[in-house]
């Protein structure tokens, strides 16, 4: 059997797929150890899985403050590459096995690619969404600019330069793409080839069952619509005022899911509840839209629901996931200068009141259903330990 380090960083929605297939994997014999911030070490020791932090270190603002740095893209760029050779550190203190595969999310590529220069290993990059494959070249372009700094440091690492940035960057690696084939055809143009496996969920997760109240207030009346901005941190509080504000001049009842209850105390009634958190699969089976972020976990929930989405998204993957979901029938989007509630309003009124959008949306929920896509992974994975093939 074989070694998998799993590597990510980011929100709870980004660990979520790993843990699963983390879990997957241990199940087969292999020895999983996931590789992430500090505040996933619980999540991690939950699912069996061994352990390690890759940000027990200086903070950028204190770093860049000790190193009399302003801040701004010079000052970034060299904490970013202060920052992955640290990673790269702890990483290959992991993988001395020589029958070890590296898994790592997207935008840790240049620590895992740093990793197989310097001992060979299998790796495989496993992507949340497409935008992870298309903002490659934008990745390429940083690489080029900065090069020179990355080549130093690749010397002090003891690596060799790199010359050719896109030829190091493809590397002829097989990504693991985390949505169904149907979601997006592969791009000639894609620097990876990608392999679609479907949504990978947390299971014990979002199927676990509704708390009393929640329940009792869900089935009190008409099915409301949920406001949620995921496990990510909202940035924006007009997000929260534009949702619930719109469901209010709709005579829509509201359920908000956030872990900021600062940011929506004020819209607090009756017919407008927050909770923390709550399992997305039987909550999602009982509401009539979501207005959410654009985080993909999020968005495939709500297409296997078959859930129309009205999304507001801000930073990341999530404009484009926006236009794809808007793309596929199934939700429309508008940017943030439109997050007041009568634009949000109007946009919610039309994609609840469309039979065309409710259609779809049963088609597309119809087409997710009975793929075993942590499975799928697992096997590609699985495949590529030296011992195995």
């Amino acid at each position: 059997m074989a070694k998998i380090l799993l590597l990510v960083e980011g929100s709870g929605g980004d660990l979520f797929p790993f843990i699963q297939i983390g879990r997957e994997l241990k199940s087969r014999g292999h020895e999983v150890v996931l590789l992430s911030g500090g505040a996933f070490a619980e999540r991690a020791r939950r699912a069996g899985l061994g352990f390690a932090p890759i940000d027990d270190f200086q903070p950028y603002g204190e770093w860049a403050a000790a190193q009399g740095l302003a801040d701004g893209p010079a000052a970034q760029a060299r904490f970013f590459v202060h920052s992955s050779s640290l990673v790269f550190r702890i990483v290959l203190a992991h993988a001395a096995s020589p029958n070890t595969v590296l898994v790592a999310g997207s935008s840790l590529n240049l620590v895992a690619q740093m990793v197989v220069d310097a001992l060979g290993l299998p790796y495989v990059p496993l992507l949340h969404s497409p935008y992870n494959v298309t903002i490659l070249s934008t990745t390429l372009g940083l690489y080029e600019t900065y090069g020179e700094q990355l080549n130093r440091a690749r010397a002090e690492l003891g690596l060799p330069p790199v010359a050719d940035w896109r030829a190091w960057l493809g590397s002829g690696h097989r990504a693991i793409g985390l949505w169904p084939e149907w979601y997006m055809e592969p791009e000639p143009s894609w620097v990876w080839d990608v392999k679609p496996v479907g949504v990978v969920e947390n299971k014990e997760v979002v199927n676990a069952p509704l708390p009393d109240e929640a329940r009792a207030f869900l089935e009190d009346g008409e099915p409301p619509v949920l406001v949620t901005h995921g496990t990510s941190h909202c940035e924006r509080g007009e997000f929260f005022s534009a949702g619930v504000g719109a469901c209010r001049l709709l005579g829509l009842r509201c359920v908000i899911i956030t872990s900021q209850a600062d940011l929506v105390e004020e819209y607090l009634s009756e017919d407008v509840r927050c909770y923390r958190r709550l399992p997305f699969v039987p909550l999602l089976r009982r509401v009539r839209a979501n207005i959410h972020h654009g985080g993909i976990g999020t968005a495939f929930l709500s297409l296997a629901a078959a859930v129309p989405q009205l999304v507001l998204p801000y930073k990341h993957d999530r404009p484009d996931n926006a236009t794809r979901l808007k793309n596929l029938g199934v939700a429309d989007w508008l940017p943030p200068f439109k997050w007041k509630p009568e634009p949000v309003a109007e946009c919610l009124r039309r994609l609840v009141e469309s039979e065309t959008v409710k259609s779809r949306c049963r088609d597309l929920a119809a087409r997710s259903k009975g793929h075993d896509s942590a499975a799928e992974a697992c096997e590609f994975i699985s495949s590529l330990a030296p011992g195995d093939r």
